[in-house]
């Protein structure tokens, strides 16, 4: 197709050609493109083994912040009951507190998250226009873009820049890190995907994923600027203008 290189996948089936006689003087084959069918497979073999990975991630988050939780209680419980002053010291009720609350607002934030994809992968996520600050419309997408930048760029500077063209408004996250690959661009915008292993990143694989739904749903676009040993560079492009949102 216009010169273009492209991977194939074929079947074929084939049988003996017969003469007259019945004397075998040829074979003929019949061949099947079979590439949407082996394209359709391996998607929704990598789709399945992206959900098997976040549902293992997901617990294992899940688990952490309640884990946290069940022992502060059982250790405040063990000092009640043994009549411990200490217990009811106000240093340590709040120190308790504080960090039963940490671990509630992780947890809140990952249940959160999961909400999220599962309100826009069931079309339920529903959204009210109305005029306000950039910053505040940014607020989300630009949190996930850092924490994104923080977890891949190997502690490389992270860079923000906001720029103004042509009644539009360009903000960029850049960091210095390893970069990423052309093959794995789109890939990391899908639901439960990542860039590199799960086990050597934290996270569920969501945030970006959320953060171009938003993006699309206010009349822009999230895309991504980056090859290996380069650095990524994160552009979210949106309308200043409402009278430029269908």
């Amino acid at each position: 197709m216009n010169g273009e290189l492209r991977e194939t996948f074929t079947n074929f089936i084939y049988q003996a050609k017969r003469n007259a006689k019945g004397e075998i003087d040829g074979i003929l084959f019949v061949i099947y493109d079979v590439t949407d069918q082996v394209l359709a497979k391996q998607r929704m073999e990598q789709a399945l083994r992206a959900r098997d990975e976040f549902l293992s991630i997901a617990s294992h988050k899940l688990k952490t912040p309640l884990t946290s939780i069940q022992l502060q209680t059982q250790m405040a419980k063990r000092n009640i009951e043994k009549n411990r002053e200490t217990a009811f010291e106000p240093a340590r009720v709040v120190k308790l507190i504080d960090q039963t609350d940490h671990s509630l607002r992780r947890l809140t934030r990952l249940v959160d998250d999961m909400l999220d994809i599962s309100r826009i992968t069931t079309g339920k996520l529903t959204f009210h226009r109305e005029t306000l600050d950039l910053l505040a419309l940014v607020r989300e997408v630009v949190g996930n873009l850092l924490t994104n930048a923080i977890r891949y760029g190997e502690g490389s500077p992270i860079k923000i820049s906001v720029k103004n063209q042509a009644d539009r408004a360009v903000l960029i996250v850049q960091d210095a890190g390893p970069g990423i690959a052309q093959e794995n661009q789109d890939r990391i915008f899908e639901r439960f995907e990542r860039a590199t292993p799960a086990s050597s990143i934290s996270g569920l694989g969501l945030g970006l994923s959320i953060s171009r739904e938003i993006v699309n749903r206010h009349s822009g676009t999230l895309f991504l600027k980056s090859s290996p040993g380069a650095g990524a560079s994160f552009l979210v492009d949106l309308p200043l203008n409402a009278t430029d949102m269908p």
